[in-house]
């Protein structure tokens, strides 16, 4: 699939980069594999689960594309390095726990990560959700913050509700920030458009 190829083309430079200059080649490996596996399991649970669970209205362990072995939904009362769970429908623990997944309703779905490359994992979801069969804009905003934070907004229209995914990332060092690691974040939202003709079928028929 276009998201797999393109984590290989693009990440695999970038991502040994990640690892120690100082550690020895299999450690390096080691933190190669780790860094590209949170990095595909980032792509995946924004693309497979958040995006489609906001477009079907659909609890996250309703799709079809959450395997338990993957996926570790988190006790409520617990939280993840990322999420509070308090407040939150469905919080998961992904690849470890260097990827989690909180979904705060059906039309609100975020995930975070850490340590992997910003740049190539949001051209992977780029090219992901741009592509025809799901119709996402190119990114309609964009460029470094003045906090030293990459940021990429989508958006689409459907049923009457329009869905936005925004991107945000720092590298480490980034200006502006203390972190001495990437912090990649995703969160997809769905609002009602106003006077759209499918969010007025509902009332045209009570003015009936």
């Amino acid at each position: 699939m276009v998201r797999r190829a393109l984590i290989t083309l693009l990440g695999v430079a970038s991502l040994a980069g990640c690892a120690s200059q100082t550690s020895s080649l299999s450690q390096s490996d080691a933190r190669t594999t780790s860094v590209q596996g949170a990095a595909q399991a980032f792509v995946d649970a924004v693309y497979l689960n958040c995006i489609p669970s906001v477009l079907q209205r659909k609890g996250i362990g309703e799709l079809p594309n959450t395997e338990s072995t993957v996926f570790n939904k988190v006790p409520k009362g617990e939280d993840t390095l990322f999420f509070r769970n308090a407040g939150s429908e469905e919080v998961y623990a992904i690849a470890g726990g260097t990827v989690a997944l909180e979904s705060r309703s059906l039309d609100e779905c975020n995930v975070a990560s850490y340590g992997i490359p910003v740049a190539g994992v949001f051209e992977v979801v780029e090219a992901s959700i741009t592509q025809p069969s799901y119709g996402f804009s190119e990114p309609i905003e964009g460029g470094r913050g003045f906090d030293g934070v990459v940021r990429r907004i989508f958006q689409k229209d459907q049923d009457g509700r329009r869905i936005s995914v925004v991107l945000s990332g720092n590298e480490p060092g980034a200006p502006g920030t203390r972190s001495r690691f990437s912090t990649v974040l995703a969160f997809v939202s769905a609002n009602e458009i106003e006077n759209a003709p499918e969010a007025n079928k509902g009332k045209e028929k009570q003015d009936d």
